[in-house]
């Protein structure tokens, strides 16, 4: 690689451990109407999952560069998975 061009790795590994009550549930009411609430649920979490991101970064020069990530949580009911990509511009 030339003398302007470098290649940056980040990433991060982790586990996240859940106690209490996992189903969220919230019941909401506007101000406009009151008497009319609804509820909003979420799907359950685990107690236990692995979560992680890696990022890729090559930068191109002094001013710009390009990134390239992935994040996600993986556990034994669901899994949830992200990619990116970002250019950016320095001035």
């Amino acid at each position: 690689m030339g003398e302007q061009t470098r290649l940056r790795l980040d990433g991060s590994l982790g586990a996240r451990l859940l106690s209490g009550d996992r189903m969220v549930f919230s019941l909401i009411s506007l101000d406009a109407s009151p008497n009319q609430s609804f509820d909003i649920r979420s799907a359950a979490m685990d107690r236990s999952s692995m979560i992680g991101q890696i990022e890729a970064t090559l930068e191109l020069g002094r001013t710009f560069s390009l990134t390239l990530g992935y994040s996600g949580v993986v556990s034994s009911n669901a899994s949830d998975h992200a990619v990116r990509a970002t250019a950016g511009l320095r001035f």
